[in-house]
């Protein structure tokens, strides 16, 4: 039998709505991602007051960044404003912003990556989310209560809206946004703490010799969290609650600790329509709407399964949805590439992609490597580029002629 018995469904009316403040923290989230993609060191996280009354100019960023973070914080929100003033605070923009959210519904759209590289919209309702929430708090009720939240996700990203901003505000909680980075976040913890992280980061945390103060509930999700790391975060004294949910559905399901299946979140229910398992999700206000798994699953009932990976072949990397086949393609394109085949390291090789390429002849293996690494940088995400190419005469296959690793 499951630990974890079905959650009752619960009230909106404990779930803050967003405010003007809110946003300033997604327009913060932009930026700051934004300009740790293109400097090696970290910007720190500002204060909102701190951050309202600066402009693109003050906060740093060139003409071009200000106008791809302005555009991306536009379209999140699905408003249509004017091009912005250079010099103009951050409050004047994101108070014009708020307002126009409001009269179009407070519909929040986040994008995930595409197989083709375009980025693939997913719109929610703000009721859509506060009821993820809802469902969420029940969980917390037999633990200790969080005193302070560590968020280390961006918070544009669905998850990292979700449990780093719509969670502590909920919870009234004070939180601070750091660089996922496993010394300086061990050094930061402390007792009672709420830390909101990807798999990668806890993997990295129990690699270091000595761990860092217990009893903080760790939230995981955008990847699988090994059982074995998950047996090791709790013998060092750690709660854990990995998250399942993808951009399309939102937070699906939860389990507590590993070599567990995933229990779903009250909303959901699955029903079975001529042999095929279809999910349908309670909206606020009582209308069922139907969704698509992104995942294939083992289902052990009726609210309890185990995911077994995105039907669209995605992998993750850095928390990041990323294509193997579009790498590929892309790949291929360079013209000492006569072959090639990509996918994910296993656990002991890194948490990267690795590609295997037969080259066209005439080319040294130092050049090759050298032209493919450069060649990757300027045409991919940096999450797609491939941390190691190996060099051989023809693609791993076995003996039933399909591509293996290598």
């Amino acid at each position: 039998m499951y630990t974890d018995d079905p959650l009752s469904p619960n009230s909106l009316s404990a779930i803050p709505q967003l405010e003007e403040r809110d946003l300033l923290l997604v327009l913060q989230s932009f930026l700051h991602h934004q300009k740790g993609k293109y400097h090696a060191q970290h910007r720190p996280w500002l204060s909102n007051g701190e951050f309202a009354r600066l402009s693109w100019q003050q906060y740093g960023c060139s003409p071009e960044e200000s106008a791809a973070a302005y555009s991306a914080f536009c379209a999140m929100f699905g408003v249509q404003l004017p091009p912005h003033e250079f010099h103009a605070p951050f409050e004047e923009i994101v108070a014009e912003a708020y307002e126009l959210w409001k009269l179009q519904g407070r519909n929040i759209t986040f994008h995930t990556s595409g197989s083709t590289g375009i980025p693939k919209a997913c719109t929610h309702n703000e009721d859509f989310l506060r009821q993820e929430m809802a469902d969420f708090l029940p969980l917390l009720t037999r633990l200790t209560p969080r005193k302070r939240a560590l968020i280390t996700v961006p918070l544009h990203h669905l998850f990292g809206f979700s449990f780093g901003l719509l969670l502590p505000k909920t919870l009234g909680l004070p939180f601070c946004v750091e660089a996922p980075l496993p010394t300086a976040i061990a050094h930061q913890m402390r007792p009672h703490d709420l830390v909101v992280g990807i798999p990668m980061l806890w993997t990295k945390l129990v690699e270091l010799r000595h761990l860092p103060c217990t009893d903080c509930l760790l939230l995981s999700s955008t990847a699988p969290l090994p059982d074995a790391i998950f047996d090791k975060l709790y013998g060092s004294g750690f709660q854990c609650l990995e998250i399942f949910g993808s951009s399309e559905t939102g937070a699906m399901g939860f389990r507590r600790q590993g070599h567990t299946p995933f229990s779903l979140f009250p909303r959901f229910t699955t029903i079975m329509n001529m042999g095929t398992r279809l999910m349908q999700c309670k909206l606020p206000g009582g209308m069922l709407y139907s969704m698509s798994f992104q995942d294939e699953h083992i289902w052990h009932d009726d609210r309890h399964f185990t995911p077994q990976g995105r039907k669209d072949h995605a992998v993750q990397v850095g928390g990041v949805n990323v294509y193997p086949a579009h790498v590929e393609k892309v790949l291929a394109a360079h013209p000492c590439v006569q072959a090639c085949t990509v996918r994910l390291m296993r656990p002991d090789e890194g948490q990267r992609l690795k590609a295997f390429v037969v080259p066209v002849d005439g080319y040294s293996p130092q050049e090759i490597r050298k032209q493919l690494h450069v060649f990757a940088r300027e045409h991919l995400a940096e999450e797609e580029c491939p941390a190691t190419f190996t060099l051989g005469s023809k693609l791993p296959r076995n003996s039933m002629g399909k591509l293996t690793d290598w």
